[in-house]
């Protein structure tokens, strides 16, 4: 049965990536209404979670952040579908990347860069596009999944033009090992497994973050900047670079994912509905004793 499936995917991956775009957006569109409307997917969990990261807001400005958010991962479905066949000269088109000579100027003074991102936009076209803007190394980390088919096929997305694709367990010791300059991207706003991790006020709730993240950072003394990739009215991506610092290893404890999250409240309350709504983020409460 999963071949079947496989094959299925296989053949909508090239359907999607040789329609035109006006299919695509019909297509787009008809995933809307069967996650929205017929399956209902996660809605409890989204509608659960805008309501307790904007108390304030009122139900019809509610209702409208979830209307969007649905429309926004409908438009990712033939993103993905169609990322087996895209050309570099494509996504450079797809994407305007502005800031990337921060990037640059630390990997040029032999710094190695680790960028804190998020799930923004297509995060899957975000890492590959940044490599395209370099001829330095970039590692892509990920969380494996437990479908094989489905982790090589993220993973040669990942890879397309370079990027070396870097399990989120083996990146303390690769980038402790790594003797030149280098570009780290980690999607940092995931949910740990260990409740023993960094507590922080986000989105008007206590929420775990990484701890491990900066603490590489400090150790191998990284430069560190944020990315944001935002959906622009054309159809395409504006991914925009601001520094957080050129050595981590000079800030104080918690400085570094504390003006990380800090940074991410800021862009999920500009472009709401632009973040993984979806994702069980707060299942982890901290504790009061």
């Amino acid at each position: 049965m999963k071949t079947i499936v496989y094959k299925l995917f296989e053949i909508a991956n090239w359907l999607v990536a040789h329609a035109p775009n006006i299919v695509n957006k019909f297509l787009s569109f008809l995933i809307y209404i069967f996650l929205y409307y017929i399956f209902k997917y996660r809605r409890k969990v989204v509608l659960k979670n805008l309501q307790n990261s904007f108390p304030d807001k009122k139900a019809e400005d509610i209702k409208k952040i979830e209307k969007q958010y649905y429309h926004h991962i409908s438009r990712l479905f033939p993103e993905i579908l169609k990322s087996k066949y895209i050309t570099k000269e494509y996504l450079m088109k797809q994407i305007k990347v502005e800031g990337f000579e921060i990037i640059n100027q630390h990997l040029n003074n032999g710094k190695k860069v680790i960028i804190l991102s998020a799930h923004f936009g297509n995060w899957e076209w975000a890492s590959v596009v940044l490599g395209l803007h370099s001829n330095y190394k970039l590692y892509s980390t990920y969380k494996p999944i437990s479908d094989p088919y489905f982790e090589k096929y993220y993973n040669n997305i990942r890879g397309k033009f370079g990027n070396i694709t870097l399990p989120m367990n083996m990146m303390p010791r690769t980038l402790i090992a790594e003797k030149q300059p280098c570009i780290t991207g980690i999607l940092a706003d995931q949910t740990p497994s260990n409740t023993n991790d960094t507590w922080m006020p986000f989105l008007n709730q206590e929420t775990l973050f990484f701890g491990g993240v900066e603490k590489l950072a400090i150790k191998i003394e990284a430069a560190v900047v944020f990315v944001n990739m935002i959906p622009s009215l054309n159809g395409k991506y504006i991914l925009k670079i601001t520094p957080i610092t050129d050595n981590a290893s000079k800030m104080q404890t918690n400085e570094l994912t504390e003006i990380y999250v800090k940074t991410l409240d800021k862009c999920i309350r500009e472009t709401p509905y632009n973040w993984l709504w979806s994702h069980k983020r707060w299942k982890h409460k901290k504790s009061l004793s």
